[in-house]
């Protein structure tokens, strides 16, 4: 019983900080852009992951790195990682985009399957 109540605890504290990290991605990837240039360019199509994903790896490791909850996130094994990131939600997302950024999480929750579309995408480029 304790054993599957601390194995409970550890796969929700990896999401929480796995959710935290995907949030401050998202708000260092939208943070230059008024709220109305993020509708505008989710409008048109935009796409943070697939931006990130055409860095050169050392861009995007200096990305990552610059982003201070990425440096103390937990290590955690290829399947807890993968599970943690298939629990990861838009609403919870947005509860997160928030605490950092207000008015742009008011565009998030107004564009739920644009999100949803985004976090898809995140899971499979992390995954």
């Amino acid at each position: 019983m304790v054993q599957s109540f601390l194995g409970e605890f550890g796969k929700s504290y990896l999401r929480i900080r796995m959710q935290r990290v995907i949030a401050d991605i998202l708000a260092r990837c939208v943070d230059q852009m008024t709220p109305e240039a993020l509708q505008v360019a989710i409008k048109d199509g935009w796409s943070p992951v697939e931006f990130l994903s055409k860095l050169s790896v050392t861009e995007l490791k200096d990305f990552l790195m610059s982003i201070p909850s990425m440096k103390s996130a937990p290590s955690a094994n290829p399947s807890s990682l993968q599970e943690s990131l298939s629990r990861i939600t838009p609403e919870a997302t947005i509860a997160e985009m928030v605490k950092r950024l207000p008015k742009h999480a008011q565009v998030l929750r107004s564009n739920p399957q644009w999100l949803a579309k985004e976090l898809s995408k995140a899971k499979a480029f992390l995954g």
